[in-house]
C-alpha cells in the first residue's frame, strides 16, 4: 500500500509539472530594496546584472544615489551614482555598457548633462548632452539602424537644436528634421520604422496625435494618433505578436474607442481587451515588456478588461491574467532576466509581501508542495 501510494504521488507530481502546476509564480524582494521609487530597469544579459534607476539615495541599505546594479545577491552603487541632478529616467544597454538618461548635470563626478554611459568602471558622457532652459529630462532611449536615439524633454546639445527627440552620430547629437513641439516619453522600433510616443501634437512639421512614425528621412502620422479629453499621454510602446502595443493615457485610438491601451497593426488601431482602467485618479499604462510569451503591463490602473488587477497584469492575445495579487502601488518599470520579471516603481510591497519599490516574480516550486 506504501508503495502504491508513492508511485500515485510521483505521477501526480509529474502530471502537475507537465500541466505547468507545479511551477507556479510568486513576488519576492530583491534584498531590502530601495527607499524611493524605481522608474527604469536594464538587464545585462551577459553578466546576469540587474541596473535600476530611480529617485533613490539607498539600494539595500547601502547608499547608490538614483542607480544601482543586483548581481543576483546584492546591491551595488555605480561610481557614486548621481551628484548633481534628480534622478534617472531612462535605461539602456549598450553591450556590456550601461546608457543611463535623465536629469543629472554630475555622475559619478563626470559632468555630463543628462545622458551618460557606463563601462563598469568609470561614467563618461555622450557628446555635449542634451539640455533645455527648464528642467531636461531624457527620458527614453532605443536603437534604430545602429544608432542611438533619446527621445524626452530638451532643446538643445551643444549649439545644435534638437527638439525633444535626438540621434547620436558616435560623435554630435543630431535633430530629426524640427523633432516635437511637446515630450517624447516613448521609442520603439516597429517594421522598418521608430515610432515616437508621448504628449505632442507636431512632429517635423507633419499634425499628429501624440504618437509619430520616423522613416529615418520624413516624419508621418500613425492613424490618426491617440487622445484623451485631458493630458494624453504615450508613455510606452512595444511590439508583440507582429503588432504594436501603445499605453498611456487615453481613450480613443485612431476611430476606435480604448483604455490606455491600443494595438495598431500597421494600418489600424484596435481595442486591446477592454482596456485598463477603473483608478480612482488618472489611468495609465505606463511600461510594458514580454514574458512567457505574454505582454506584461505595469502602471496607475486597478482593472484590465473587466478583471481587477492591481496595478499589474498580463495579456496572451486574447485574454487578461493577473500576476498574483500584484502591487499596492504603481508599476513604472518592468524587464526581464532568463525565467525572472523585474517590476519596479511606487509599491512598498508586491503579492502581500515587502518589497520596497523593486520586485521580482520567479518559479516558486516549493509554494505548491507548502501549500
Amino acid at each position: 500500500m506504501k508503495k502504491l501510494y508513492s508511485l500515485l504521488v510521483a505521477v501526480a507530481i509529474t502530471t502537475l509539472l507537465q500541466l505547468n502546476v507545479y511551477g507556479q509564480y510568486s513576488w519576492s524582494n530583491l534584498g531590502s530594496g530601495m527607499n524611493s521609487p524605481v522608474r527604469s530597469l536594464a538587464t545585462d544579459t551577459t553578466n546576469d546584472f540587474l541596473y535600476a534607476g530611480g529617485v533613490f539615495t539607498q539600494a539595500g541599505g547601502i547608499p547608490a544615489i538614483d542607480i544601482a546594479k543586483w548581481d543576483g545577491a546584492t546591491w551595488a552603487p555605480l561610481g557614486g551614482g548621481v551628484l548633481s541632478g534628480s534622478g534617472i529616467s531612462s535605461l539602456l544597454m549598450e553591450g556590456t555598457d550601461l546608457i543611463a538618461g535623465g536629469t543629472f548635470t554630475n555622475i559619478g563626478g563626470v559632468l555630463s548633462k543628462n545622458i551618460a554611459k557606463w563601462n563598469g568602471l568609470i561614467w563618461s558622457p555622450i557628446g555635449a548632452g542634451l539640455d533645455y532652459t527648464g528642467v531636461t529630462t531624457v527620458s527614453t532611449l532605443t536603437f534604430y539602424n545602429g544608432d542611438l536615439y533619446a527621445g524626452g524633454v530638451f532643446n538643445s546639445s551643444g549649439a545644435a537644436t534638437v527638439n525633444n527627440i535626438a540621434r547620436w552620430d558616435g560623435t554630435n547629437w543630431q535633430p530629426l528634421t524640427t523633432g516635437t513641439n511637446g515630450r517624447v516619453l516613448s521609442l520603439c522600433v516597429y517594421g522598418t520604422d521608430l515610432y515616437v510616443g508621448g504628449t505632442f501634437t507636431d512632429a517635423g512639421g507633419v499634425a499628429v496625435n501624440n504618437i509619430a512614425k520616423w522613416d529615418g528621412t520624413n516624419w508621418s502620422d500613425v492613424g490618426g494618433g491617440v487622445s484623451y479629453t485631458g493630458v494624453t499621454t504615450v508613455a510606452t510602446l512595444k511590439e508583440f505578436n507582429g503588432n504594436l502595443y501603445a499605453g498611456g493615457t487615453f481613450t480613443t485610438a485612431g476611430a476606435s474607442p480604448v483604455k490606455h491601451i491600443a494595438k495598431w497593426d500597421g494600418t489600424t488601431w484596435s481595442d486591446v481587451g477592454s482596456g485598463a482602467g477603473s483608478y480612482t485618479g488618472v489611468t495609465t499604462v505606463a511600461t510594458f515588456t514580454t514574458f512567457n510569451n505574454e505582454l506584461v503591463v505595469g502602471g496607475t490602473f486597478d482593472t484590465l478588461g473587466f478583471m481587477p488587477a492591481s496595478y499589474i497584469g498580463k495579456w496572451d492575445g486574447s485574454a487578461w491574467t493577473t500576476l498574483g495579487s500584484g502591487t499596492n502601488n504603481s508599476v513604472l518599470a518592468l524587464t526581464t532576466l532568463h525565467d525572472t520579471l523585474y517590476a519596479g516603481g511606487m509599491f512598498p510591497v508586491a503579492g502581500g509581501n515587502a518589497t520596497p519599490f523593486i520586485a521580482k516574480w520567479i518559479p516558486s516550486p516549493a509554494s505548491f508542495i507548502s501549500n
